[in-house]
């Protein structure tokens, strides 16, 4: 027996079903045509159109055949096609997948990292908070330490310590700027001395101009304009003490000296120290 492809069983059944039941009745004919003692003859027309019947019949079956054939091509085709698709898609969610667990990875090193970093800003903020603290304490004893010094440019040096009444004092970076330069410009007048021209107050209570003098924060002194009466800073009572005799003259050569009118030479004057006490073991123990 020849081997039918597997894609053609189906019509082979249905040609072998239609074989089948024709030669059915056609014996059941002449069984009948036997049986009543009659010669039974099929004409000519039947046959044809039996012939007719036949061959229409087996055109549909090929119609049908070929159909088949052509929808299970196109499935194929669909099938491939979705399978070239489903490789794709399974690539892409491969690659998606990586991705995935690389950002996934990535975001639990992120969140390490901001750990460590909000640990350590909790850090600086008790460092800034406590350098805030110091240097706030820092400006108030230097603002107390300037208002009860020399009256030298006094509103310029607190202006440079405490700024402006609009910047904001909790920001560390303009804390330590007005600082550092305070402090620099401090240590400039602590190491040296000058002279210049500016307005002084009297022991009579007038303003008048004068011819100043300074060295470092120990003495401040001046010679008026008008009289050429001297006088000289006195830190302890905080006010102008009038001078005389040699005490005035040696502001004048002082004043002459810082004006290169005069060549340097040793100067006595008069320097006020505030008494401090200084502990010894007695006091201690006696604490």
């Amino acid at each position: 027996m020849p081997r039918i492809p597997h894609g053609n069983k189906f019509g082979y059944v249905i040609l072998v079903a239609v074989l089948c039941f024709c030669v059915n009745w056609q014996a059941e004919i002449a069984y009948c045509a036997d049986s009543h003692g009659e010669t039974a003859s099929i004409d000519s027309r039947s046959e044809s159109e039996l012939r007719d019947e036949l061959w229409d019949l087996v055109k549909s079956l090929r119609q049908l055949r070929t159909d088949y054939y052509e929808k299970q091509t196109e499935y194929s085709k669909k099938i491939k096609k979705y399978q070239t698709t489903c490789s794709k898609l399974e690539a892409e969610l491969n690659e998606l997948r990586e991705r995935s667990e690389n950002l996934d990875k990535n975001i639990a090193d992120a969140d390490k990292e901001i750990s460590k970093l909000q640990k350590e800003k909790q850090k600086n903020d008790q460092v800034e908070s406590s350098a805030v603290k110091k240097l706030h304490y820092f400006i108030s004893q230097q603002t107390e330490i300037v208002e009860k010094g020399i009256p030298y440019r006094r509103e310029d040096r607190l202006e440079r310590l405490n700024g402006k009444a609009s910047v904001n004092d909790q920001q560390i970076s303009d804390l330590l700027g007005r600082v550092w330069s305070f402090s620099q410009e401090e240590l400039r007048i602590a190491r040296s001395g000058e002279s210049f021209t500016g307005q002084v107050q009297t022991d009579k209570g007038r303003l008048q101009y004068a011819r100043l003098f300074r060295v470092g924060y120990l003495v401040l002194g001046y010679i008026t304009e008008q009289g050429g009466y001297a006088g000289i800073w006195d830190n302890g009572k905080q006010e102008w003490k009038s001078a005389a005799n040699k005490e005035a003259e040696s502001i004048r050569q002082s004043i002459d000296i810082l004006d290169r009118k005069r060549a340097p030479e040793f100067i006595k004057l008069p320097v006020f120290i505030n008494p401090k006490h200084i502990k010894t073991e007695g006091d201690k123990a006696n604490d």
